[in-house]
């Protein structure tokens, strides 16, 4: 059997299975229950249930309607249909047959389901949503032990209380990060992001100046708000102009190496959630050109390799650099900041030959603080 007709049956047999038309009934059962002591069940085909109740449903597009009744009560509850997450999820694998399951459940009711457990309640509009619950979990297990009762409702309330505590805790904390008061000091951890390094003519075989992309970064900072819209930042972060994470095992199948090791200083400004940093640069430059990849030509071809005019093979570089940094940096969320930043180098300290000559990096900043 070759590749084209295996293909086919596999589609064929992905089309065919369809997951709600298989798998689930056409009718599905629900339980019912409600807070109204000897209330009735009435249903869309006018049968009486008494109460707790489990019944069984027709699936279908349309909502269920549950009549909940006593001698002196009645009332018609709306029950919402949904997708039934059997075809939601059970169909995902036919997806690469286009989504035939999908397509064939389209036309049957299956796909459709009411919620397994409905509580009909009568309470009146200012009934809390703590009584609610109380007596929601007490008629869904016919509890009727008074002491029984009586500890639900300690429960929930103590569920409640524990709930108000911790959204103040955490409205009190979000608030705290949005607004950081004087005192504060924020860890800071810089993940990998898109950048361009720019590489002066002064390094040794190139005629200008040249900018690579870079994608492997990783660098933690320290904030400390000496005042409430004013911080001190201290910066350690280290960058290079590749995307492989394991670089480090195979330096030498690249031409241009070039990693950037930066200690920054700054002092920034907080106006709403946006924060705008500047100060000192200082990197740590490390510098290897290789003139051609040699590894990847066999020794046996007819031709030399191209070789600089020196005959070198390759040329390395470490040496300092001294600038600017500058961040403009948003808060989107209590932890997480996005920004750009750029970091141009003004001065290179090199053996023998120190002057001025401009370096940069810049691109996206992506910060967590904690």
């Amino acid at each position: 059997m070759n590749a084209y007709k295996t293909t086919a049956l596999i589609f064929l047999a992905l089309s065919t299975v369809s997951c709600a038309t298989i798998w689930s009934k056409k009718t599905q059962k629900v339980h019912v229950y409600s807070n109204v002591k000897e209330g009735r069940l009435i249903t869309n085909d006018s049968v009486i249930h008494q109460l707790p109740a489990t019944i069984e449903v027709k699936r279908d597009k349309k909502d269920l309607h549950l009549t909940l009744a006593t001698e002196e009560y009645k009332e018609t509850y709306t029950i919402a249909s949904q997708i039934n997450p059997v075809f939601t999820f059970g169909n995902l694998l036919t997806i690469p047959a286009f989504g035939a399951g999908y397509l064939i459940d389209l036309t049957n009711k299956k796909r459709f389901s009411y919620k397994k457990h409905i509580f009909l309640d009568k309470f009146d509009e200012e009934t809390d949503q703590t009584t609610r619950n109380a007596e929601e979990y007490i008629a869904r297990h016919a509890i009727t032990n008074d002491s029984v009762v009586e500890t639900i409702y300690k429960r929930e309330i103590q569920k409640t209380q524990n709930r108000q505590q911790k959204q103040i805790a955490y409205d009190d904390w979000s608030f705290k990060r949005f607004h950081p008061a004087k005192g504060t000091f924020y860890f800071n951890i810089l993940t990998p992001s898109l950048y361009m390094i720019g590489i002066s003519s002064e390094n040794p075989n190139l005629s200008r100046f040249k900018n690579k992309a870079g994608g492997m970064s990783l660098g933690v900072a320290l904030d400390y708000f000496y005042a409430e819209k004013q911080f001190i930042t201290l910066e350690i972060a280290h960058r290079s102009n590749v995307f492989d994470p394991f670089y480090f095992l195979d330096r030498y199948s690249y031409d241009l190496m070039v990693d950037k090791v930066n200690l920054s200083v700054m002092h920034s400004h907080r106006i709403n959630r946006f924060n705008i940093g500047y100060g000192l640069s200082f990197d740590r430059v490390f510098y290897n050109y290789r003139v051609w990849k040699e590894h990847w030509i066999p020794n046996d071809l007819p031709y030399e390799l191209y070789m600089s005019d020196d005959g070198k093979k390759q040329f390395s570089e470490n040496y300092i650099t001294l600038g600017f940094s500058g961040l403009l940096s948003y808060q989107w969320t209590q932890r997480l900041h996005i920004g750009v930043f750029y970091k141009p180098s003004v001065y290179s300290i090199r053996s023998g030959q120190s002057s001025f000559n401009y370096e940069h990096v810049t691109g996206l900043d992506i910060r967590l603080k904690f």
